[in-house]
């Protein structure tokens, strides 16, 4: 139960209170010994935290719903990089699993979990995604270990091996048009805005959730002002919109702002999945978002666009990242035959 008390010949008013882990600690409060009213509002102070402390003793603080979510916040919630999001992202799919197999403390997790995890995640996601989960879970079970919820951490060094990345399809003209059709017919807000934003400015798709603030579309070169929170690598950078896609933008802001949104869309977590189930049904297998990105870059190559500005507009500030998306096709190849000089045969 926590206390106020005095401290040596201080005149503050100090609280003596357990943290999470059921240490006491003490610390001193905004509150005098000399103001009758202060020392009112310090024990009301220590009343609110003992009833907090009861809360606390109250569960079973070693399951994972009772910890994990707040762990997660304190740790990365300060963030302005997608960290935070990410990780919720992955402990969402996670618990699900976890929830699944009755698995509600981390002393209950076992080595030989990472085969069924494995098994159970490609269902809906790839290899590597599966390690990343793991990874993440691994991060979750060393943070267990020290709180002494659980003796070891069975998930350290899992011991498997990424894949090689498969190749993204590049999107045919006819693929980007009849994507287009289905989006417009049956794609909710939030698709519409990421295909596009993938097709006209090479976005990833956890960068389209720009807040409507950033769209500076009335100046002399409309521009889209992505913050440091959506883009990868947490560096923020400005980019001028594509003058064809300004009118669908302006369209897809008009309706974000009719729905009394701050931001152009929400991406919802599983957002991966529900393109690529779309994208069935429109007929178009193997294409996935972030080939509108590869499919950019392709074609500014073969459109003659300086390297250099292609990756100034991609934001890569690796040659050898921005050539990995640039694969070109034979028909962008046709005209560099003539190109080259070689010598006559005789």
């Amino acid at each position: 139960m926590a206390s106020i008390y005095h401290k040596g010949e201080s005149k503050t008013i100090w609280i003596r209170f357990q943290n999470e882990a059921g240490q006491w600690k003490g610390k001193p409060t905004a509150y005098k010994w000399n103001n009758f009213g202060d020392v009112r509002q310090a024990k009301r102070l220590a009343e609110k935290q003992s009833k907090i402390e009861a809360a606390r003793k109250t569960i079973k603080t070693e399951q994972f719903a009772d910890w994990v979510p707040g762990w997660l916040e304190t740790k990365y919630g300060h963030s302005r990089t997608t960290t935070p999001a990410r990780y919720r992202r992955v402990w969402h799919v996670v618990g699900r699993f976890l929830a699944e197999r009755k698995i509600l403390t981390p002393a209950q997790v076992r080595r030989e979990m990472i085969d069924a995890y494995v098994t159970w995640r490609h269902k809906t996601a790839n290899h590597n995604t599966a390690i990343g989960d793991l990874k993440f879970l691994s991060m979750v079970m060393s943070e267990a270990e020290r709180r002494g919820y659980c003796a070891s951490n069975p998930l350290r060094r899992p011991g498997l091996k990424k894949t090689p990345t498969k190749e993204k399809e590049i999107w045919t003209q006819d693929a980007i048009q009849k994507a287009a059709a289905h989006f417009e017919k049956h794609g909710s807000h939030w698709m519409k805005c990421v295909f596009y934003l993938g097709l006209y400015q090479a976005c990833r798709l956890r960068q389209c959730a720009i807040p409507l603030s950033c769209f500076l579309l009335g100046s002399p070169v409309p521009v889209i002002q992505y913050p440091a929170g959506v883009v990868k690598g947490h560096d923020g950078y400005s980019h001028p919109v594509d003058a064809r896609f300004l009118p669908i933008l302006k369209r897809l802001i008009a309706a974000a702002r009719a729905d009394g949104k701050d931001v152009l869309c929400e991406i919802p977590w599983d957002a991966s999945m529900r393109l690529r189930k779309a994208l069935d049904r429109a007929k178009l297998q193997g294409y996935v978002h972030h080939g509108l990105r590869a499919t950019w870059i392709t074609r500014a190559a073969e459109s003659g666009v300086p390297e250099s500005l292609a990756m100034a507009f991609c934001h890569h500030g690796s040659r050898e990242v921005h050539r990995v998306y640039k694969r070109l096709s034979v028909i962008g190849l046709e005209h560099v035959p003539a190109m080259v000089a070689i010598p006559a045969l005789p």
